[in-house]
């Protein structure tokens, strides 16, 4: 989970925010980050998806949600 060095935790904090739906912990985005990578990985969980992806594949992905 803390594999997710390569993009400031603020993008994906404010995908948390706007996609899952999280609150901004603004004292310490990375944490939010984590909280909305965690309601991805349940989400698709959920839906029967797996859960691990290639690098190119998650950042498709996000892109995608983000939108």
């Amino acid at each position: 989970m803390d594999n997710f060095n390569f993009y400031a935790p603020t993008y994906f904090a404010q995908i948390a925010v706007r996609v899952w739906g999280c609150q901004m912990d603004f004292n310490d985005p990375e944490n939010t980050a984590k909280e909305g990578i965690e309601a991805l990985r349940s989400f698709l969980i959920s839906i029967g998806m797996p859960i691990v992806f290639s690098i190119g594949i998650f950042k498709i992905l996000m892109v995608h949600l983000s939108k």
